[in-house]
């Protein structure tokens, strides 16, 4: 038998009985040699192979996981949203004896409805500034010292803005004699005051909230 025709028919046992390996004559040792080398070879091709197919199934796509990223953006954006409209709407509803109005307390209460919706936008301003400075969608779950100064400044800009424009500009509401204003501004001290304080307690309950809802999924 030719070495041809033996190293054939090497390859051929060795295939279907990978673990016995023989051959022939003199070659022996030398057939041995090549059947763990083909051996190696065949199991390393098995494995990489495998390995490629397990990974390209259970490797999350790009598309994944900026759907998912998105998925939990927008999650987070309405969940700000509406625990900034319940907050806010406490406060408008509190403060109303320092604006001028006359009517029932519950003709106030459906009054402060929309008021606390336009400020669940102005949080949510506050929370863009954040995300544009910073860099980061999940910052205000942990503002530290920067995170707080920017929603002090944007706060106290926007109410600024906002009740500037609705007193002396639009004129779409106006104060009572107790309210206290602003020096040269004519501007109500407790509506500025509301941006300040506010936004640090709401995104700490929407921190919370969505934290709780993690960990209910992922019990599920």
């Amino acid at each position: 038998m030719s070495n041809s025709c033996r190293a054939a028919r090497a390859d051929q046992r060795f295939v279907v009985f990978p673990v016995q390996l023989w051959f022939d004559g003199d070659d022996k040792s030398h057939g041995n040699r090549d059947a763990v080398h083909f051996y190696k070879n065949w199991t390393e091709s098995l494995s990489t192979g495998v390995s490629a197919v397990v990974t390209e199934e259970l490797a999350p796509t790009p598309n994944f996981m900026t759907n998912c990223a998105m998925t939990k953006t927008a999650s987070r954006i309405a969940t700000l949203f509406v625990v900034a409209a319940a907050v806010n709407f406490l406060w408008e509803v509190a403060q109303m004896p320092f604006y001028a109005w006359q009517g029932s307390f519950f003709a106030a209460a459906a009054h402060c409805v929309l008021p606390s919706l336009g400020d669940g936008i102005i949080v949510l301003l506050i929370y863009g500034v954040g995300w544009f400075v910073l860099c980061r969608s999940d910052w205000s779950d942990r503002p530290k010292v920067l995170g707080y100064m920017l929603m002090l400044l944007s706060g106290f800009a926007l109410a600024m803005l906002v009740e500037w424009g609705g007193v002396h500009v639009l004129g779409r509401w106006s104060y009572a004699a107790n309210m206290p204003l602003l020096p040269g501004w004519g501007i109500g001290v407790i509506p500025i005051l509301q941006m300040l304080i506010l936004p640090p307690i709401i995104f700490k309950v929407t921190a919370r909230l969505l934290k709780r809802n993690r960990q209910f999924v992922s019990l599920k």
